[in-house]
């Protein structure tokens, strides 16, 4: 049995994709980032926790008409700094994700089905590993594992980004390894100009001018997006 993995294929005959992510609702995603993205004609992915989309929900539902994904961040004002969620159980984890996904579904109903982002590396709580909790409220996730994922190998449930702070270094060597590979470049930000794990303002402003640059030959998209093309990679079996 001979499989056949093929080259990886983007829409737009693209040589790769990228995908841009925001994690946590800071003030300069809605205040600095959105509006230069909607400039710029990007669509990006930004995962808010669900006190934030209650107190904004009219801003990110006009994000969403505009093209942007907005996914679930919602054990990230729970967990520990590491991910870990040690004084909760599967049980509570299933009804925190089952709830959230109820409170996006009213206050998005244009948005449909919606991706998840870990809060960390370490995804163990009170009783085991909870990556198997969100796989059943979530078809697609981002961990904070490094990384670029190729279409055909990477698992949905547990994607692999770059995070971006200061200079930008690591965003521009996953621009530069995505298109020497074919492969998909999840760059993940939090705090852009200030706050938590933060990426200078214009380093970021540099960054999606770089994409901006090769844009013929990278396909820029949501994760949840870029994730649905990726699905339909699947390998061709034939028996030899």
């Amino acid at each position: 049995m001979v499989q056949d993995w093929g080259e990886p294929r983007w829409p737009q005959d693209a040589t790769c994709a990228v995908s841009l992510s925001y994690d946590g609702a800071d003030p300069g995603h809605t205040e600095i980032v959105l509006p230069i993205l909607d400039r710029s004609g990007i669509a990006a992915t930004f995962y808010v926790p669900p006190l934030a989309l209650l107190d904004h929900g009219p801003e990110w539902c006009r994000a969403v008409d505009r093209g942007h994904e907005i996914g679930s961040h919602s054990l990230y004002s729970y967990a520990l700094e590491d991910g870990s969620l040690p004084g909760w159980t599967l049980d509570m984890v299933e009804t925190d994700l089952s709830m959230t996904r109820d409170l996006f579904s009213q206050v998005l109903p244009q948005s449909g089905p919606i991706s998840f982002a870990y809060p960390g590396l370490d995804t163990q709580c009170a009783d085991g590993d909870y990556r198997s909790v969100v796989a059943k409220h979530h078809p697609w996730a981002r961990s904070e594992h490094q990384g670029i994922n190729h279409p055909v190998f990477c698992d949905s449930v547990n994607l692999r980004c770059t995070w971006v702070k200061d200079f930008g270094d690591e965003a521009f060597a996953a621009i530069d390894e995505a298109l020497e590979t074919g492969g998909w470049a999840i760059l993940a930000f939090e705090g852009i100009g200030g706050g938590r794990r933060a990426c200078d303002v214009f380093t970021h402003t540099e960054i999606l001018r770089r994409l901006l640059m090769e844009r013929t030959k990278i396909w820029i998209a949501p994760l949840r997006e870029v994730a649905m093309i990726a699905e339909t990679q699947k390998p061709e079996v034939r028996v030899s």
